[in-house]
């Protein structure tokens, strides 16, 4: 989650088109910095901000264990899902300015809980009105499904070869942006292309096929971990996802 930039994809209000950001090509030349070594302790030294915003929420997803879920399913675990969503929640409470129940995070969710949190999300919005700034996160497994050509993020009662009951990126972006917003952000720590963890699916955010870009609107930047041809990778040492 300490380098967490490399594709922005944004769409601003009123315009009929998304804009593509990818920086990992506008940063080609660039030496990546070496910082194994380094104290990077991103799990403590977190900043406090005493101010709060009441117009803020945020929804916060790490998946991880699939395989103790599913028996015998064909889905594997994704490394560090569960620490990268807790400590996000605690970025948005103690440095974002979130209040405390306002942020609502889930651990190893099911179909049911994602769709009922983004729904719930959605009525809190409404209730809020156009000043709402919102904020999700997931990290976890992203799937495509090749004949719809569409993204999905996983939970973690449905397998990779039963898409319908998975969560569309399109059926989520339509729910953020049901209603007027001042802000809305996602961040995604999942690839959709079947990029590896280093170990094919064994340590994978994805399956191989590449989908087109989701389409978009309203006031909402999405941060996603990947390209659609690239992988969304662990930092062993430091125990999160890159």
């Amino acid at each position: 989650i300490t380098l967490f930039i490399p594709l922005l994809i944004v769409a601003q209000s009123g315009k009929s088109e998304s804009k593509i950001v990818n920086f990992s090509k506008k940063r080609a030349v660039e030496k990546i910095p070496d910082l194994s070594d380094k104290a990077v302790k991103i799990d403590t030294d977190i900043p406090i901000n005493k101010k709060k915003f009441s117009n803020r929420i945020a929804l916060v997803i790490g998946n991880e264990n699939y395989s103790n879920f599913q028996k015998g399913g064909s889905n594997i675990d994704v490394d560090y899902a569960k620490n990268d969503a807790k400590v996000f929640a605690t970025y948005c409470k103690k440095t974002l300015g979130f209040e405390e129940d306002n942020v609502f995070t889930l651990i190893n969710a099911t179909s049911a809980q994602m769709n009922s949190a983004i729904v719930k999300v959605k009525n809190l919005m409404k209730i809020i009105g156009k000043d709402v700034e919102v904020i999700f996160y997931y990290a976890g497994h992203g799937l495509p499904d090749e004949k719809e050509d569409e993204a999905y993020i996983i939970p973690i009662d449905v397998e990779g070869v039963y898409l319908p009951a998975a969560i569309k990126l399109s059926f989520l972006y339509e729910q953020l942006t049901a209603n007027k917003s001042k802000k809305v952000t996602v961040f995604l720590d999942a690839c959709f292309s079947g990029g590896a963890r280093e170990q094919g699916l064994i340590a994978a955010r994805g399956i191989k096929h590449t989908t087109q870009s989701t389409y978009m609107k309203g006031n909402i930047v999405v941060f996603s971990a990947s390209s659609g041809t690239q992988s969304a990778l662990p930092w062993k040492e430091k125990q999160h996802g890159m």
